[in-house]
């Protein structure tokens, strides 16, 4: 098995979601899309364990603790 630790840090974090302009929710959302998100600090601390051989028991395992 192989653990592979990641930390992701974003200060200034912000995220906006919008749809296609061909969905019909697309007649009445901003242009600029619809704000999600803003925080000044964003830190995801997390891991991702897999497995080499495929077995019954052996299950990918991913781990992620998120800071705002």
């Amino acid at each position: 098995m192989t653990s592979v630790p990641f930390v992701v840090e974003a200060p200034g974090f912000s995220a906006t979601m919008s749809v296609p302009h061909w969905n019909t929710n697309a007649l009445h959302a901003p242009k600029d899309g619809h704000s999600i998100v803003t925080t000044e600090n964003l830190l995801l601390d997390g891991s991702y364990l897999y497995y080499a051989d495929v077995k019954e028991d052996h299950v990918d395992q991913l781990k992620m603790d998120l800071n705002v």
